[in-house]
């Protein structure tokens, strides 16, 4: 895979990475591409089902939050660890799907990446971030590796969407076919499937997943000044 001006990434057997870097390239802009599609592609030769998605541990077991971009999981998941939830991922969520009765949520790399307006609202602080992309607002935020949480049961799956029509955030569970189509579409990089032949293997592990799961849309107010009532409404309903 190429990632224009940065790098190009080829991913072996689910074991090696070869990257070709652009003179040029920063540090920064080689690594977001690592964990983002590279670490999906790694995931997916391993058998590993990569969710789009940020994950906590909720008590004793991982909630992952999926979305489109925007939809605001990567705040909710920062404003979670904030409130003593441990870090499982934040963008790739690596989940196995095996015939046993729970999928296992698998900690990811210790840092979110957060636009600067959600850091100031999470209050996690701003000093000597790394920015992601040259042109992007958009910054690591490293942790500690004690911040990550557990491997842990995956038991719930929710698929965030921002709607200016809405007043009070809601949890609405999908069952059926569109619970099933939800998790196809929250697999990081589900459109390269094709190209990797791994679109059977891939539609096998989430019809798994998806008896294994709740999976609930997550409806919030695009304004974020009612993020403590969609964190309770989280904690309460599926924490």
């Amino acid at each position: 895979m190429t990632a224009a001006n940065v790098a190009r990434y080829h991913v072996v057997a689910g074991r090696d990475v070869c990257i070709e870097r652009v003179p040029g390239a920063t540090d920064e802009e080689v690594l977001t591409y690592v964990t983002g599609v590279v670490m999906g592609a790694l995931l997916h030769q391993r058998g590993v089902l990569p969710l789009h998605a940020g994950a906590v541990v909720l008590g004793d077991h991982a909630v992952a939050f999926s979305g489109s971009g925007g939809a605001g999981k990567s705040t909710l998941v920062a404003a979670l660890h904030r409130r003593g939830h441990g870090l499982l991922a934040d963008d790739v969520c690596a989940v196995r799907v095996d015939d046993g009765p729970a999928a296992l949520a698998m900690p990811g790399f210790p840092h979110l990446k957060l636009f600067q307006e959600s850091i100031e609202r999470v209050g996690m602080g701003s000093e000597e971030l790394r920015r992601i992309l040259p042109d992007l607002d958009k910054y690591y935020v490293c942790l500690d590796d004690d911040a990550l949480g557990e491997p842990g049961p995956l038991t719930n799956v929710l698929i965030m969407n921002a709607d200016e029509q809405v007043n009070v955030a809601s949890l609405t569970p999908l069952t059926g076919r569109e619970k099933l189509e939800a998790l196809l579409r929250a697999t990081y990089d589900h459109r390269r499937l094709d190209g990797h032949g791994n679109r059977p293997a891939h539609f096998e592990m989430c019809t798994r997943l998806a008896n294994q799961v709740a999976v609930h849309r997550l409806t919030r107010p695009v304004d974020w000044d009612s993020m403590d009532a969609v964190l309770e409404l989280v904690e309460q309903t599926v924490g």
